[in-house]
């Protein structure tokens, strides 16, 4: 029996050793020789009693873990009421601020289990994930029909007293005027961690019950937008009417209004960006579909897909910023732009032609214009957008008194006009002016010149002509630092051939 006790004595001296040395010196001090002279014992004291030093260290950390109790304590059996499974972890983060507070061993394995990568720590951490699952698992039902994550804010709540609680303690100072060494402070962050949970909670309850009310609305318009598809699709095998009729199908008309009114009382109902956008990516493509599906090029009149299009055109009005880039342009709304910028573009060769624009440059820039009235061609809402930019831009260029390639360049840099030939353009136009320099010096001078002019460019839009491509900008600057790059070395050669 003595010799019993006298092995747990000397035990749990070591494994207060263990404490001392971790709160002294920190994790990077805790070897063997160590803990056995803070100890007073032989090493190999150590070896006997815990066989190795990953031993002591793994049961020293056991102990002093406090979260296995909390499992323990805080296991919910059955299906709780969610009124107690909030209340379960209210009182574990609150009780967590206040065992890891007081227990400043905690604090250091903590300290030790973030600052460095070992097995052991990670091995104890993954344990406590194991252990807090189950009851994890219990809120995600709550948190299913919301935008907001229950486990992102439990985990907020743990890094906030682990780095709280080891910031009073070693620094013995505040974070946002909040020091936990005071207790009206620590009463504060007490309290708060309470009121962000039931926060949190009211708010994913009351989102969830916003998407169930969303339900019948939107199996209203799924069912509005099936008859519009079906109707268009008798419409469209029927033959055809007298070509200068201009009397819509009463019944597609009907629809139509229907599906307006139905479509403005869902949006009403829709509380986030990301619902609405999402909301008008799926319906005004299929509303694009049914368009084109009743539009034929040859007719004289449309007045069918017109009708769809007057509903794509008040939703886009009302709802413009939300219109999503890649929504195909209605074949009909194409064609009739088309026209006028067409129209826009003679005027804009004519008088390019005038000033004796470089012919090269002039068909360059045309290239956006005869991209959109290609009908082979994809043209997506915000191929729409940047011509209407675009063709904008140029009309004010050509209405200046001045108009030069200088001019022009500037606005195609700023318009983000990254079609390749273009870019091209730029780099002979560049080097033709480079390779006349006198000196690698002289060349030098005129690539920072230009280069430090490009970076001047006013982006007069974000946009850029090829969403698939580089900017342009960044393009000519890379282009620019190669070439500096070649000079450099040359440079370089030349010095070391003089010495």
């Amino acid at each position: 029996m003595g010799k019993k006790r006298n092995r747990e004595e000397k035990m749990e001296l070591i494994l207060k050793a263990v404490g001392t040395v971790l709160r002294d010196k920190g994790y990077a001090g805790l070897d063997v020789s160590t803990i056995a002279t803070q100890a007073g014992v032989h090493r190999k004291a150590i070896y006997y009693y815990f066989k190795t030093l990953h031993n002591l260290l793994k049961l020293f950390i056991e102990r002093e873990d406090y979260w296995t109790l909390f499992f323990e304590k805080y296991q919910l059996q059955g299906q709780p009421a969610e009124k107690q499974v909030q209340d379960t972890f209210i009182e574990m983060m609150q009780n967590n601020l206040k065992y890891f507070t007081d227990q400043e061993d905690m604090q250091e394995i903590i300290l030790w289990q973030m600052s460095k990568l070992d097995p052991l720590t990670r091995r104890i951490s993954e344990k406590r994930e194991e252990q807090g699952a189950p009851l994890l698992n219990m809120t995600d039902p709550y948190f299913a029909q919301s935008s907001y994550s229950f486990r992102a804010l439990i985990a907020i709540i743990l890094s906030s007293t682990y780095y709280l609680g080891i910031h009073a303690s070693k620094n013995k100072s505040s974070v946002a005027s909040i020091d936990l060494n005071q207790q009206e402070d620590w009463w504060l962050i007490h309290k708060t961690y309470g009121q962000l949970i039931e926060l949190v909670w009211q708010a994913a309850a009351r989102e969830a019950c916003e998407t169930q009310e969303e339900t019948e609305p939107e199996l209203n318009m799924n069912y509005a937008f099936e008859k519009l598809r079906n109707l268009a699709a008798a419409i469209a095998l029927r033959p055809p009417a007298d070509d200068n009729s201009t009397a819509v199908n009463a019944a597609l008309e009907t629809e139509c209004q229907n599906l307006d009114m139905v479509m403005a009382q869902h949006l009403l109902k829709l509380k986030s960006k990301t619902r609405i956008k999402t909301y008008l990516y799926i319906n005004l493509h299929t509303l694009v579909s049914v368009c084109d599906s009743l539009y034929d090029p040859l007719r004289k009149h449309n007045p069918d897909a017109h009708t769809v299009l007057n509903l794509l055109d008040k939703v886009r009005q009302q709802l413009n910023g939300y219109i999503p880039d890649d929504l195909i342009v209605p074949r009909i709304f194409r064609d009739s732009k088309n026209k006028v910028f067409q129209r826009q573009l003679g005027i804009l060769k004519a008088k390019l032609n005038a000033v004796k624009l470089n012919d090269a440059l002039v068909k360059l820039l045309l290239k956006p214009y005869l991209r959109f009235g290609d009908p082979k061609l994809r043209m997506e809402w915000g191929d729409f957008k940047y011509l209407r930019k675009f063709n904008k831009r140029m009309q004010l260029c050509i209405e200046e008194p001045d108009v030069n390639e200088e001019l022009v360049l500037n606005a195609l840099l700023g318009l983000g006009f990254n079609d390749t030939p273009f870019i091209h353009y730029c780099f002979q136009q560049m080097r033709s002016k480079i390779a006349v320099a006198e000196n690698i010096g002289g060349r030098e001078e005129l690539l920072m010149k230009y280069r430090a002019a490009i970076k001047q460019v006013v982006q007069l839009t974000k946009m850029r002509f090829d969403n698939y491509k580089r900017p342009v900008v960044d393009e000519l600057i890379k282009w620019v630092d190669a070439e500096l790059e070649v000079l450099a070395r040359k440079k370089g050669s030349v010095l070391r051939k003089t010495i």
